[in-house]
């Protein structure tokens, strides 16, 4: 598992949607596998955080209220962010290819079809990701 970052610290993750109940779900799964995780129910909090705090991964909620998920990952790549980005649906994941084409979404997931091992195993990806990523622009 891959639950520190480069810096030698746990691996740090913000989870971005308005479904308190599915937020937690995944909250409890990642601290119950050694992640520190944050979490907030909209777009403009989230870019905060994120200007304020350093993640890991990002999960973010495709239907977010006055943003949607895309256009959040819009303006973060915008913005020179190239951290790691889960994209969680209530769509089939095949349904938003198009629109995060170019974006470096790392993996679209459908909400109610998440399967542990493999949701932490997308979380790991996302993770390397961004420290290929981080890499590549402190080089």
């Amino acid at each position: 598992m891959v639950n520190q970052n480069r810096d030698g610290k746990m691996s740090r993750i913000l989870i971005v949607d308005d479904d308190l109940g599915y937020s937690c779900l995944l909250s409890w799964l990642l601290k119950d596998n050694g992640y520190i995780v944050d979490h907030t129910f909209d777009a403009d909090s989230a870019l905060e955080m994120i200007n304020d705090s350093h993640y890991d991964a990002l999960i973010i909620d495709q239907w977010l209220s006055g943003c949607s998920g895309i256009d959040m990952v819009r303006r973060l790549r915008e913005a020179n962010n190239r951290t790691g980005v889960i994209l969680v649906t209530c769509l089939l994941p095949w349904e938003l290819d198009q629109k995060t084409e170019g974006l470096e979404v790392w993996s679209v997931i459908e909400k109610m079809q998440v399967d542990k091992q493999e949701f932490l195993d997308v979380i790991e990806d996302a993770i390397r990701f961004t420290q290929v990523s981080s890499a590549g622009v402190n080089a």
